[in-house]
């Protein structure tokens, strides 16, 4: 897999291993060319009970194995689910360069449980500099938080959402963005569709909040070429309606749609963790 070049990303599972030293070595070798993600089957003493009972193997102790895949150059994986989504983030994401990131919420409740997720993580949720708070006060209401996360306020016009994550991509200190709400308003249209009181207004609004999700996905697919800075989509409705023209527009166009804030925290810290180990940070 290191020399396939239409494999962009390796996931490994590993249970017990009989020669230690040649997996570190293969992995070190590996993570030079490419990402590689590992989990660890074997985690806890009932996890372990079970991998020797179908292997024979015996786990290491979970600190000594880590220890050594970050040495490798490696990314541990807690199971299977958060594999996946850092091999997605490898996958359709650039590598940030640094690990100041940017929350832009058009709730503010989700906005704090990303702050509560950022505080747990090696991430930075940066200050906003003067210039930049000054820009994104431009494009919204008086009334928006002011500070990171930017809470939108319910303030947003047809173009806040494409211009605030432009001018925040722009920004030399800011190295990745995690957004939170898209499908919002593709969730308002589904509601006047399928109402009984359905009207040729309600129809036509309908059709704006569609089209509005569509071009927000847009925006910040076109950001991330534009930037070369990661952009991270998390919201729970790519899971609960894969209709909604948001997440289904962003997942058509290349990128992911996160479930939870942790998840995409946690994938842009994986993510950092080994732009930091490639640049020999």
């Amino acid at each position: 897999f290191a020399k396939d070049t239409s494999t962009n990303v390796v996931i490994s599972y590993v249970e017990g291993l009989t020669d230690g030293r040649d997996f570190y070595n293969a992995l070190s070798e590996i993570s030079e060319r490419k990402p590689v993600i590992v989990v660890r089957g074997g985690r806890t003493s009932d996890g372990a009970k079970a991998a020797a009972s179908h292997t024979g193997s015996m786990a290491s102790d979970q600190k000594i194995f880590e220890t050594a895949i970050a040495q490798a150059g490696a990314i541990s994986a807690r199971d299977p689910e958060e594999a996946f989504d850092f091999a997605a983030a490898f996958a359709t994401q650039p590598l940030p360069k640094g690990n100041n990131v940017l929350v832009i919420t058009t709730a503010g409740g989700w906005g704090v449980i990303t702050a509560d997720e950022i505080s747990k993580s090696n991430l930075n949720l940066m200050k906003l500099p003067n210039n930049l708070l000054d820009s994104i006060d431009n494009h919204l209401p008086p009334r928006w938080s002011k500070g990171n996360p930017i809470d939108l306020a319910g303030g947003e016009t047809r173009d806040t959402i494409p211009n605030v994550i432009s001018v925040a991509l722009k920004h030399p200190k800011v190295d990745s963005i995690i957004f939170l709400g898209l499908g919002i308003q593709g969730n308002v249209a589904r509601s006047y569709l399928e109402s009984h009181l359905r009207t040729e207004e309600t129809e036509r609004m309908a059709n704006f909040h569609m089209s509005q999700e569509k071009r927000y996905a847009e925006s910040i697919v076109q950001g991330i070429k534009d930037y070369k800075k990661p952009v991270f989509v998390a919201s729970e409705i790519g899971i609960t309606d894969s209709t909604n023209p948001g997440p289904s527009r962003l997942i058509e166009l290349g990128s992911m749609c996160y479930n939870s804030p942790s998840s995409a925290v946690r994938s842009l810290e994986a993510l950092t963790k080994f732009s930091a180990m490639d640049n020999g940070g």
